[in-house]
């Protein structure tokens, strides 16, 4: 076990962050099978779902859902303990950031604007922060949600025009109901059954994700009845000549064939979450941890990153 901070009870162990407080042991979306008084998940992802867990979860009612139709039972599950505080992180549908006795903000993975029916994080005054990084490059910097909805247009326009179908390709759960929700009005559209099952239960807690017109795991029966949408898990092999659309913020520089549209912070977004939260401390985790820490130092900011702390082979054990 490796120690964060000398200052807060925070270690890492088998590569996960842990926190004691009143008593209690509280690991942050860790993916091993800690065992820990509460498991936090902030959401649904797989890289923040535990492979299996037996500890009292803290999450969203939409988390624990979620995770269920992924492959995860939670038999023991709490949204809401004393001093422990959820707050929405708008990435996906249940994400959560968790605020410890309003002193500690864990940001979870959280988008720096809305979208569509999503909020963004809101600003929240802490001592302590421990802050994602996925996009913490400097140059990352991401058009404006407008902007990527009207290339779209403009593709799906054009395919429409020559009386073809398109292709809108975005992760199974939180991308693609975005992308069903934003492009909704373009008839008719077809939905992938993996993404389907995920749309329902964000209708079943009240986002208006609109019924497709018929799913399908494949268009190649599709292709020559006139145009169409088809929203389809990212990386999909299909043999069509169909032109198809990547949403990912991996996308830095729009393209034909990608779009930067992000449920994370860009750099800018990163930089002024954390001047506003002004905290005393700060540890970045994920993507770009170290060059994320080491700008905050340069700006005056105590960071450390949790890449950094790995200082031996057995915290990944």
């Amino acid at each position: 076990m490796v120690r964060i901070w000398n200052s807060i009870d925070a270690h890492l162990k088998n590569g996960s962050i842990v926190i004691r407080f009143r008593g209690k042991t509280i690991s942050l979306d860790s993916t091993a099978p800690l065992q820990t008084d509460i498991a936090f998940i902030s959401h649904a992802h797989y890289d923040h779902l535990p492979r299996r867990v037996s500890s009292t979860v803290l999450a969203s009612n939409e988390t624990v859902e979620l995770a269920r139709i992924r492959g995860l039972p939670i038999k023991s599950h709490i949204n809401k303990a004393e001093s422990l505080k959820l707050i929405d992180s708008g990435h996906i549908l249940g994400s959560r950031a968790l605020l410890v006795d309003d002193d500690l903000l864990y940001t979870g993975d959280f988008a720096g604007r809305p979208r569509a029916f999503l909020s963004k994080l809101i600003s929240v005054k802490c001592k302590t922060l421990i802050v994602e990084a996925t996009y913490g490059k400097p140059g990352i910097v991401f058009p404006s949600v407008a902007k990527v909805m009207g290339a779209a247009m403009d593709s799906i326009s054009r395919a429409y025009e020559l009386g073809k179908g398109i292709v809108l390709e975005g992760y199974t759960l939180g991308k693609a109901q975005l992308l069903n929700y934003m492009f909704q009005t373009w008839r008719p559209i077809f939905v992938h059954p993996k993404i389907e099952a995920v749309n329902q239960i964000y209708r079943k807690f009240g986002v208006a994700i609109p019924m497709p017109d018929k799913v399908v795991d494949d268009i190649g029966g599709l292709i020559h009845k006139g145009p169409f949408v088809f929203i389809a898990p990212m990386n999909i092999h299909l043999r069509s000549d169909v032109p198809m659309i990547k949403f990912t913020g991996w996308a830095h520089n729009a393209s034909r064939s990608s779009l930067p549209l992000s449920d994370h912070a860009d750099f800018q977004e990163l930089i002024t979450y954390i001047k506003k939260a002004n905290p005393e401390r700060i540890l970045t985790i994920y993507g770009f941890d170290r060059g994320l820490a080491e700008e905050l130092r340069r700006q005056g900011f105590y960071a450390k990153s949790v890449s950094d702390l790995q200082t031996d082979i057995l915290d990944y054990t």
